[in-house]
C-alpha cells in the first residue's frame, strides 16, 4: 500500500548577498552586451596621415583633400586622397574620413576646384607638369588634362574658385597664358587674369554677392600697407575694394579663408604674419553689413585644409611652424557660439539635401 505523507510547506532561504551578486552580474552582462552592440554599430573611419599644404575643395556633403607634405621634410609628398563626410555627426577623435584610390598628383601648395556639377575635381600646379589634372567622381579615375597646358604652371600661391552658375574656374594672378587652352570647353572659357598684387592669398565664392572675395597674401614687391578685402564681380568683370568696419585682422599669408553656404559669413583663421609668427586667431566678416568681428583664438596653424558647415569652421592638417610635423587632430570652431568643440553636428538643413547637386543650391 502506498503511503502519502503530508509534508509541511517550506520556503527556501536565499541569502541577500547572493541575490545582490546575481543582480550585479546580470547588470554587468547587460551593460557589456550594450557596449559591444554599440561598438559594433559604430562606424570605423579611415585614419589619414596628417599633412600640410594639401589641395582641397568642397562638394555637397564632403570636403576632399589631395596629397600634401608630411613631417619636417617639405619634399616628402604623400599620395593620399581623402573625403570628410559632413552629412553625419562625428567626434574629432574619430572624424568621418574615407580614402579614395590614389593616382592623383603628389604635390603641396597647390589649388583644387570642382566643376559646377561636382562630377570633376581639378587640381593645378602639378609637379613637373604644365597641365591640370582631373578626377572623375563617377569612374574614380585620375588623368591629366592633356589638351590644356599653362605656361607658368609651376607658380605657387595661386588660388582657384568655381563660379557655380557657369562652371568657370577663376585663378587670380596665375598661369597667365591664354594661347594654350586647347579645345576643352571648360578651359576655353576660363578667365585667367594678369598677376594681382598678392600670392598665397585666401579666396572664396560669395553667393549672396555673386562675386569672389580675396584677402591676405604676400605682395610681389612689398608688404600690403592695408588689410583690404578685394572683390571681383564676375558678371561685370570688375575689381573693387570692399570697405569694411570693425577690427580687421592683421594681414598674413598661408591662412584659411572659408565662406558659409549662402556667403553671408567669411571666416579667416590662422596663417603666418609678415613678421613670421604663426597664429591661431579667428575673424569673421559679415558680407551683408561688411563688418569684421574677432573670434576666440585656437591652435596656431598655417597651410591647413578647411571648410565651413553651417556655423562650424572645420580645420585639418597644416603646421604650427616651419620644420614641424603636421598635428594629427581635426579642430572645430563654432563662430556663432564662439566655442571650440570636439563634436561635429551637421546643420539641420543638410537633412533636406538633394543629391547630386552642388552645395550652393541648398539655400
Amino acid at each position: 500500500m502506498a503511503r502519502f505523507v503530508n509534508c509541511p510547506q517550506t520556503t527556501a532561504f536565499i541569502p541577500t548577498a547572493f541575490l545582490l551578486n546575481v543582480h550585479l552580474l546580470f547588470t554587468f552582462l547587460l551593460s557589456t552586451q550594450l557596449r559591444l552592440t554599440r561598438a559594433q554599430d559604430a562606424p570605423i573611419y579611415f585614419n589619414p596621415i596628417p599633412v600640410s599644404a594639401p589641395a582641397y575643395a568642397r562638394a555637397t556633403t564632403h570636403l576632399y583633400v589631395v596629397s600634401g607634405a608630411a613631417a619636417a621634410n617639405p619634399g616628402l609628398r604623400i599620395p593620399q586622397f581623402l573625403a570628410l563626410d559632413l552629412h553625419v555627426p562625428w567626434n574629432t577623435t574619430s572624424p568621418a574620413w574615407s580614402k579614395h584610390a590614389d593616382g592623383g598628383p603628389m604635390q603641396d601648395l597647390f589649388p583644387a576646384a570642382f566643376s559646377a556639377d561636382e562630377k570633376i575635381l581639378y587640381t593645378f600646379h602639378a609637379d613637373k607638369s604644365s597641365s591640370p589634372m582631373q578626377w572623375d567622381s563617377e569612374t574614380e579615375v585620375w588623368m591629366s588634362v592633356t589638351n590644356v597646358r599653362f605656361e607658368n604652371a609651376t607658380w605657387q600661391g595661386i588660388g582657384a574658385v568655381t563660379d557655380p552658375r557657369t562652371g568657370l574656374i577663376y585663378l587670380a594672378g596665375g598661369y597667365n597664358d591664354d594661347s594654350n587652352l586647347g579645345n576643352n570647353p571648360l578651359f576655353l572659357a576660363m578667365d585667367v587674369f594678369d598677376p594681382v598684387s598678392q600670392t598665397y592669398y585666401g579666396n572664396v565664392w560669395c553667393k549672396t554677392r555673386s562675386s569672389i572675395l580675396y584677402w591676405g597674401g604676400n605682395a610681389y614687391q612689398s608688404d600690403p600697407s592695408t588689410q583690404l578685402v578685394s572683390e571681383f564681380k564676375v558678371d561685370t568683370q570688375d575689381w573693387s575694394v570692399m570697405v569694411t568696419t570693425g577690427p580687421t585682422p592683421p594681414m598674413r599669408a598661408d591662412h584659411c579663408m572659408a565662406a558659409n553656404e549662402d556667403g553671408t559669413k567669411v571666416v579667416i583663421y590662422g596663417g603666418r604674419l609678415y613678421k613670421g609668427a604663426v597664429v591661431g586667431d579667428v575673424s569673421v566678416l559679415d558680407t551683408t553689413t561688411k563688418t569684421w568681428t574677432t573670434g576666440v583664438s585656437g591652435q596656431p596653424r598655417m597651410y591647413v585644409a578647411c571648410t565651413v558647415a553651417g556655423d562650424q569652421l572645420l580645420i585639418w592638417g597644416g603646421k604650427a611652424a616651419d620644420n614641424l610635423a603636421p598635428p594629427p587632430d581635426l579642430i572645430i570652431y563654432n563662430f556663432v557660439t564662439r566655442i571650440w568643440t570636439t563634436q561635429y553636428t551637421p546643420p539641420e538643413f543638410y537633412k533636406n539635401l538633394k543629391s547630386p547637386g552642388p552645395w550652393w543650391e541648398w539655400i
